[in-house]
């Protein structure tokens, strides 16, 4: 998906899903950009289920010799085992002082995402596991009295 300044994921029936990883690369707001440019992040604020908001930025890289972005793959280390809401990718490109977003600073730092990998609880999976650990409480019970 090719994205302009942000996009937003959530499940539509607000159920909450798991993030684990993802592919991205950057996408230059204008052509000519040489070889080993810094040129800006991408940032990840996702909220979970409970409500608590998380933040995480991912350095897109240098261009290489073309002076193009190649996708790099990327773990959310902050969000491992965390049941989300939804989550919001942003990007921004270095300015000389710092990292400046979106088309209201007259930027455009666009990106590129591929290979989400998400997960959805499944409601049956845990209760089969709950009911097997109960079966394996009751086992034990039994063998100890």
């Amino acid at each position: 998906a090719l994205n302009s300044d942000n996009l937003t994921l959530s499940r539509q029936n607000g159920d909450g899903f798991y993030l684990f990883g993802f592919d991205a690369a950057f996408i230059p707001p204008f052509g000519g950009i040489g070889p080993d440019i810094d040129a800006g992040e991408l940032h990840l604020t996702a909220t979970t289920r409970n409500g608590d908001v998380i933040n995480e930025s991912f350095w897109f890289g240098l261009s290489d010799a073309n002076g193009d972005w190649n996708f790099l793959s990327f773990t959310t280390q902050a969000l491992n085992g965390l049941q989300l809401a939804s989550v919001e990718f942003s990007a921004c490109l270095y300015d000389a002082n710092s990292c400046v977003f979106g088309p209201n600073q007259n930027v455009l730092p666009q990106f590129a995402l591929d290979n989400l990998s998400l997960s959805v609880p499944e409601p049956a999976s845990l209760v089969l596991t709950l009911a097997g650990l109960g079966l394996a409480g009751v086992s034990l019970r039994r063998r100890t009295v």
